[in-house]
């Protein structure tokens, strides 16, 4: 079980073939790591939506009427377009978002950071 209370069923971990059981155990063993990785990126996603695209309260800017769109998500990564304009404004609100996602469930504090390029390949460099 992960930090979020999500359990992973590994039937071959009770396997009576060596085999078999050893990759279950290689492939159930850093489920907590991952599944918590996963969940502060998952919570940080719905918390991005429902601030920045479902929120008609004006508590936020309006990225959506802006021109924002979520793109994809790559492992711990965030793509969104942009408007050259506001990229250093949604940049830092996104990272702000993100860093609140794993208040109460990590001991310390989970840092986010962004970057620009027409690209992903020109982000990576």
């Amino acid at each position: 079980e992960d930090m979020w209370g999500r359990s992973r069923y590994c039937p071959q971990a009770v396997s009576s073939v060596d085999r078999i059981r050893d990759a279950g155990e290689r492939e159930h063993v850093p489920h907590p790591l991952q599944g918590g990785a996963q969940g502060i990126i998952k919570t940080g996603m719905a918390m991005l939506w429902e601030r920045f695209f479902t929120d008609a309260s004006g508590d936020w800017p309006d990225f959506a009427a802006a021109g924002v769109e979520p793109l994809l998500q790559i492992h711990d990564e965030l793509l969104f377009e942009v408007p050259q304009e506001m990229v250093d404004e949604f940049g830092a609100a996104v990272s702000g978002c993100l860093a609140q996602a794993g208040d109460g469930k990590m001991i310390v504090p989970v840092g986010s950071k962004w970057g620009v390029g027409e690209t992903w390949g020109a982000i990576k460099k």
